[in-house]
């Protein structure tokens, strides 16, 4: 960033909770919003800023006494395909994403409720998450703790506390890539179960799931075809295949033998969907009972035939 010089700066703090350095030559100089800690206060983002290549993350204390910069950050980490990342020292812990039009797959907790609404922003400026207070009266605050919560807080007059009212990674099925390849975790419990026409990968013992899952016929490529799954979170490490339809994005996947899988999303908020591609095996998935996305497969000719 170019160097100013301030004539007469003042250190102020807004309504927002933003502490900012201004001059009436240059206006804002500095802003605390742009450089989030642990604490994510409404209309503070996390992202990508396009104009400074910047990329806000939120960090952990390293304990409540300790504002030092701790083991957990929280942000969204590529612009081309966003979706929310928990890192614990630069490893995946977990992930809500992407975007697909309504709310980040992998999660229902990012969801309109009486409190706050989420908000995820595309545009020229950048990719950003941020929140909104639907009601002034209440104090609410995201968080991300020493001990790698990620939760949104209110604050209780009768008891001075800060009480969570959302954790989203609560479920054990959050722990990234919990059943392995081709494994899908359904929630209320680590329930780890294969996709349909998939078994249990023995490589990786029986009640280890890190092998996940192998398929019953091996793919042939042009022979193969496609069985739409319904209400997964999806997978992660998905690929943007631009300026392609619906059925383009199929006709597309078909022809290239190592795409997996295949979806149709709004995933850059804009009212425009977008083939994504998986080009690889498909890691880290969950069911939802309600919720959840719609993933179109590549199984194998002799496996089409059982869903019809």
């Amino acid at each position: 960033m170019p160097s100013k010089n301030a004539c007469e700066p003042v250190l102020q703090i807004l309504n927002s909770g933003n502490l900012v350095v201004r001059d009436d030559c240059n206006g804002y100089l500095w802003e605390s919003f742009d450089y989030p800690s642990d604490t994510l206060l409404p209309g503070m983002k996390i992202g990508w800023d396009y104009k400074t290549g910047r990329n806000r993350v939120m960090t952990s204390w390293k304990n409540c006494d300790d504002p030092q910069s701790g083991d957990f950050s929280f942000g969204l980490d590529t612009p081309r395909l966003p979706q929310l990342v928990l890192e614990r020292s630069s490893i995946r812990e977990s992930r809500w994403g992407p975007w697909d039009g309504a709310r980040f797959s992998g999660t229902n907790a990012l969801w309109i409720n009486p409190v706050f609404q989420p908000v995820f922003l595309t545009n020229s400026d950048g990719v950003h998450f941020t929140y909104n207070a639907l009601n002034k009266s209440v104090l609410v605050r995201l968080v991300v703790t020493q001990f790698g919560k990620v939760q949104f807080l209110t604050w209780k007059n009768y008891s001075e506390e800060w009480v969570p009212i959302v954790t989203l990674n609560k479920d054990s099925c959050d722990a990234y890539g919990s059943c392995g390849p081709y494994g899908i975790c359904y929630i209320g419990e680590l329930n780890c179960q294969c996709l349909k026409g998939f078994t249990v990968n023995l490589s990786g013992g029986w009640m280890d799931w890190t092998a996940g899952c192998k398929r019953n016929f091996e793919l042939e490529c042009d022979r193969d075809g496609f069985v739409e799954f319904k209400g997964l979170k999806l997978p992660d490490n998905g690929t943007v295949w631009d300026n392609l339809g619906y059925n383009e994005c199929e006709k597309n996947c078909q022809q290239e033998c190592s795409c997996m899988a295949y979806t149709y999303l709004d995933v850059y908020a804009n009212g425009t969907s977008t083939c994504v591609v998986w080009l690889n095996e498909l890691f880290d998935m969950q069911s939802f009972p309600h919720g959840g996305d719609d993933l179109h497969i590549r199984m194998a000719r002799a496996e089409l035939g059982m869903y019809r």
